[in-house]
C-alpha cells in the first residue's frame, strides 16, 4: 500500500528565488523562470518524474509522446500554482481574476455562526481562496502536517505576512489535533481537510479512483459523517491566463445512508466529485509520488 511519507520535495532557497521574482520583477518573470525550472526536476526528480509519467500512461492511457511532452506540463502548471500562491498571499491579488460555481451554500454557512467541513485534494490552488475567504471574518483551520514545513514557511510568511488560514497540526504521537477540531467547529469554524492524503495505513480505505485502486484516509470522512454539520467539497482551479475558478459541491447523498454506512458513502460522494474534476484539469493533480501503487502491480 502506498502512501505520502509527509514531506514535499522543493527547498527554501527555490521559494526564495521566486519570491524575489515576484516582488521586483513581477509575476509573468518568475513564470518564465519556470521554462529554465521544469527541465532540470524532469531529470533530477526522477521518483516524481516516474510517477508523472505513470498518471499519464496508466491513468489517463496517454500515448508515448503525449506522456513525455505531459511531464513538462504537469511540472509547469505546478510552479505556476506555487507562484500564485505567494503573489494573490503578498498584495497581488488583483492581477487575478476569480470566478465562482456552485458557492452560494457554502456562502451563507460563511455569514452564519455555524461550523462546517471543507474536504479539497492536492489538486488545484486552494490556498489562493483567501482572496475568497477572507472578506467573511470566518476562521478557516487547515489540519496538516505542519512542522515538515518550517523552513519553506519561514520564508513564505516573510513576503506572505500573517496567514490567513489557521493550522491543526497533526501528530503521530497523539490525538490532540481531534480535540482542536472538535473545538473549532462547535466555535463556528470551518475545518479543511485534504481528503487524498494519508500517513497511517491503518486508518486507510482502498476503492476504485479513475479506474485503479487507491487509499484514502477515513479520519475526514470519519468526522464529516459524525459532527452533524455541512460537508463542503471545494476546489479551486487555475483557468487559462491569470484566471481561477472557486468551487464548492455541499455533500447530501450520503446523508441517505444508515449511519453505519454513512462514511463510505460520504467518501464515494467525494470522489465522484473528485474524479470529475481531476478529469476536467488533469494537469492539475499534484500529489507526485506512486499514489495508485503501482509499483506492486507490475
Amino acid at each position: 500500500m502506498s502512501q505520502w511519507k509527509g514531506k514535499t520535495r522543493g527547498g527554501s532557497t527555490g521559494y526564495a528565488i521566486f519570491i524575489f521574482l515576484i516582488k521586483h520583477c513581477g509575476v509573468k518573470a518568475a513564470y518564465a523562470l519556470l521554462w529554465l525550472v521544469v527541465p532540470y526536476f524532469v531529470v533530477f526528480a526522477p521518483s516524481a518524474t516516474h510517477s508523472s509519467w505513470r498518471y499519464w500512461r496508466r491513468i489517463h492511457k496517454e500515448g508515448v509522446f503525449k506522456s513525455f511532452c505531459r511531464l513538462f506540463q504537469h511540472y509547469y502548471r505546478f510552479g505556476q500554482v506555487i507562484i500564485d500562491k505567494v503573489a494573490t498571499s503578498s498584495g497581488l491579488e488583483s492581477k487575478y481574476t476569480f470566478e465562482f460555481d456552485g458557492v452560494d451554500e457554502m456562502e451563507s454557512v460563511l455569514k452564519s455562526d455555524k461550523g462546517a467541513i471543507m474536504i479539497g485534494a492536492h489538486f488545484g490552488n486552494w490556498e489562493v481562496s483567501r482572496v475568497f475567504m477572507k472578506e467573511f471574518g470566518k476562521k478557516i483551520n487547515v489540519v496538516m502536517l505542519d512542522a515538515e514545513y518550517e523552513k519553506i514557511k519561514e520564508k513564505l510568511e516573510d513576503v506572505m505576512g500573517q496567514r490567513t488560514f489557521g493550522v491543526i497540526p497533526v501528530s503521530k504521537d497523539n490525538i490532540d489535533h481531534i480535540f482542536a477540531i472538535n473545538t473549532a467547529l462547535n466555535s463556528g469554524e470551518f475545518v479543511c481537510f485534504q481528503g487524498d492524503r494519508y500517513l497511517n495505513d491503518e486508518r486507510v480505505e482502498n476503492v476504485n479512483f479513475l479506474g485503479e485502486k487507491a487509499g484514502f484516509p477515513v479520519g475526514p470522512y470519519q468526522l464529516g459523517a459524525k459532527m452533524g454539520v455541512d460537508v463542503f467539497f471545494f476546489f479551486v482551479v487555475r483557468q487559462n491566463g491569470m484566471k481561477y475558478r472557486i468551487s464548492a459541491v455541499k455533500a447530501s447523498k450520503y446523508l441517505e445512508a444508515d449511519r453505519k454506512g454513512r462514511q463510505s458513502a460520504l467518501l464515494g460522494e467525494y470522489l465522484e466529485v473528485l474524479e470529475s474534476q481531476v478529469n476536467n484539469n488533469p494537469e492539475q493533480w499534484f500529489n507526485f509520488y506512486d499514489f495508485w501503487n503501482f509499483s506492486k502491480k507490475q
